[in-house]
């Protein structure tokens, strides 16, 4: 029912964190699928963090964080 997604520039830092209150999921458990796989590959060719952290039944987190603006 719900999404934030923001984005933040400090001290040289930019991070995107995109959030929802979805079903969740079992990340140990995850195959990375076309997408997850084109958001990684991204992260890599910035240079980027790109760390998921989900709980079943309570939602989704997401934040891609690039150390040089």
């Amino acid at each position: 029912r719900r999404i934030e997604i923001a984005l933040h520039g400090k001290d040289h830092a930019l991070t995107l964190t995109v959030e929802d209150d979805g079903a969740g999921f079992r990340p140990d458990s995850l195959q990375d699928g076309m997408g997850l796989r084109n958001l990684r590959s991204r992260a890599r060719d910035l240079e980027a963090s790109f760390l998921i952290t989900s709980i079943p039944g309570g939602g989704t987190r997401i934040v891609c964080r690039q150390n040089r603006l």
